[in-house]
């Protein structure tokens, strides 16, 4: 074994390389100890690790924190304001003893991933397709006893005998980790005011996953996400896209081409329209993306704590999407879209019924999209809406990205708007 005390710098870094060439051949392990009590996450000097299977990993240089992994792993530190310490050691011996420590390093990985745990929020409108979505939303994750799933039925509780989701329809152990809200129909709100119900079964998981209530999953999409949302290039990363479709009436899909969002065109209320566009070859890293969608949305249990939804935009359609996208951006959020398709989406709505068949209340729909377009800066509303758009938003509102960053999406927003307008 061999270690080395280093102090780096004011401004010093380290480039990309692994710990194994022919000057120390018999490196088997690498072990990096910190001790920096007083980091901050502007100090820098994070170790950014290139995982050949989960893309970056940054780790913080946090003090007593230990990290271990295997030398063949290329890693570089970042450039650091404040000095930084840390303790680097290798390990040495044959062959075998690498195999030893791919095993504990394996061992630790999956132990780590139990304690990962996914929150899966999905509303349902009198649909015939939950069982099936949460059936295979179980039958395809790696580790299916990490998903806890909160859903928001809103049925007929006695014609929908179809919709409702039940033990037997799910992997042995399962059920447990389902909670469950029946709604009669005609007592729905809209999407928003669902999706805020939902939200509210979260138990503490460290992910959350947003989708809709008729979705079909490719194999390990757990392990999948959590490995994409690691290698976006953000402290607070969103994946978020429209999936490709799927037939109920026939399998997945087996090749599908990646989506990214993009801008269509916009509603007569005001409100811009997106669309999810196929690209030609699938991008080598999470792509940055513009847009978000209500309808599959991956991040940690952060966003739903910093930006939940708002259960006053009640019958709100069009323009929920745009108004969690203008909060959670001007809270620090990136939105990235994954590499390949992870989720399918049935795109067909004839065989279920929709929110449209719930009485809509005019005055209740007038006043949440005149709130919409007010926190958007589009339009003054109501004194809640107009401190939105000021930046003087409620607290539960707050805004670290300030006021100059909400008046330059404003900007941009606008601008976009006359773009398509000259196109029209």
């Amino acid at each position: 074994s061999a270690f080395q005390l280093a102090r780096y710098a004011q401004g010093a870094c380290y480039v990309r390389h692994s710990d194994v060439s022919a000057a120390n051949a018999g490196r088997q392990l690498t072990c990096i100890y910190y001790f920096n009590p007083e980091w901050q996450e502007e100090h820098g000097g994070v170790l950014r690790l290139y995982h050949p299977k989960d893309g970056l990993i940054d780790v913080a240089p946090l003090c007593d924190r230990l990290i271990l992994f295997l030398p063949d792993i290329e890693h570089e530190v970042l450039p650091c304001t404040v000095e930084r310490f840390a303790v680097s050691g290798w390990l040495y011996g044959p062959e075998s003893f690498l195999e030893s420590c791919r095993s504990f390093v394996a061992g630790l990985r999956e132990e780590e991933s139990e304690h990962e745990e996914i929150f899966v929020s999905i509303i349902a409108f009198r649909d015939p397709e939950v069982p099936m979505t949460v059936q295979d939303l179980y039958r395809k994750a790696k580790l299916p006893n990490r998903v806890h799933v909160g859903l928001i039925s809103q049925v007929d509780f006695e014609e929908d005998g179809e919709c409702f989701l039940h033990e037997d329809d799910l992997p042995d152990g399962c059920s447990k980790n389902v909670r469950e809200t029946r709604i009669h129909w005609k007592e729905a709100r809209g999407p928003c005011w669902a999706r805020f119900l939902a939200q509210k079964l979260w138990a503490g998981e460290k992910y959350v996953l947003q989708i809709d209530s008729h979705m079909r999953f490719v194999q390990g999409w757990d392990e999948y996400l959590i490995a994409q949302l690691k290698a976006c290039p953000s402290s607070k990363p969103v994946l978020s896209t429209y999936p490709p479709g799927y037939d109920r009436e026939h399998p997945v899909p087996q090749e599908s081409p990646s989506t990214l969002l993009c801008a269509s065109h916009f509603g007569e209320e005001g409100m811009l329209r997106v669309a999810g566009k196929m690209l030609r070859q699938r991008p080598a890293t999470p792509l940055a993306s513009l847009f978000w969608a209500a309808g599959f949305s991956f991040s940690t249990s952060e966003l739903l704590q910093e930006v939940p939804y708002d259960a006053s935009l009640k019958f709100l359609f069009f323009g929920e999407e745009l108004t969690m996208l203008a909060r959670m951006w001007t809270r620090g959020f990136d939105v990235f879209a994954p590499c390949q398709p992870v989720v399918f989406h049935c795109w067909d709505r004839s065989y279920r019924s929709s929110f449209k068949e719930v009485p809509d209340p005019f005055a209740l729909r007038s006043r949440s999209l005149q709130r919409a377009l007010a926190i958007l800066g589009m339009e003054q509303g109501e004194e809640t809406g107009q401190q939105a758009a000021l930046g003087k938003e409620p607290a539960s509102f707050a805004s670290p990205r300030g006021l100059k960053e909400q008046m330059s999406l404003h900007v941009n927003c606008f601008k976009l708007h006359s773009f398509f307008e000259k196109r029209n």
